[in-house]
């Protein structure tokens, strides 16, 4: 199971980076697997359960953390600290034991060590973490919606002058998209709504009130 979820790991964060579509299913659906592997542990496993039940289930605690980080729901930092308090248990019990090293532990410290750098970058650092693109860079096609969050996350550390070059980006770009005639109506629309919500986005930067995000509707093509 354990090596089920990496596997599912590895292909959540490909198709986030890429901006694939079903990352988040990935993501959300990727700890029960971890869930399982706990609970097979609690059943089966016999010599050093305390060792390994530790193990499992700080892998378990650090896998809810990582799909709550990456989706970008609330409880992250719970879950952060709950991971951090399983796993110095599961440590001081390894060390205690003086349990035999395996592959099943080494997973539990490289999975909670990527924890613990997501934990520690910013906000803003983390998206740009994983973007393949560089959304200063006029050259780069980066989708808006992904602008628009990056924008977000550097106004909320007060970066304001990020922020707002960001959102002038997405509006020069989107206003080209409008100005296309040989586009469906829907498509059309779309962009006229978008456009509407990174004027408003812009607006709010400059009077500095830009307390929630207005997600961008995810339709995106090249110019």
């Amino acid at each position: 199971m354990k090596i089920t979820y990496f596997v599912f790991l590895v292909l959540a964060l490909v198709f986030k980076i890429f901006h694939w579509p079903g990352a988040n299913i990935l993501f959300l659906i990727s700890p029960l697997f971890l869930f399982i592997d706990t609970i097979r542990c609690l059943i089966k496993e016999k010599g050093e359960k305390s060792v390994t039940l530790f193990a499992s289930i700080g892998m378990f605690f650090s896998s809810i953390f990582i799909f709550l980080r990456f989706l970008h729901w609330p409880g992250w930092y719970f879950f952060f600290f709950i991971a951090l308090l399983i796993n110095i248990v599961f440590l001081f019990e390894f060390y205690r034991r003086k349990t035999a090293f395996s592959t099943k532990y080494l997973f539990a410290i490289v999975l909670f060590l990527f924890v613990v750098f997501n934990f520690s970058i910013k906000s803003s650092t983390f998206r740009l973490f994983y973007l393949i693109e560089d959304p200063f860079n006029p050259t780069e096609h980066v989708p808006h919606f992904e602008i628009q969050k990056v924008a977000y996350a550097f106004y909320k550390e007060g970066d304001f002058k990020r922020a707002k070059a960001l959102i002038e980006r997405n509006i020069n770009y989107l206003t080209e998209l409008v100005n296309q005639s040989n586009v469906s109506d829907a498509e059309h629309q779309i962009d006229v709504e978008n456009l509407t919500i990174s004027q408003g986005d812009l607006k709010a930067i400059e009077s500095r009130n830009w307390n929630e995000l207005h997600p961008l509707i995810p339709e995106d093509r090249n110019l």
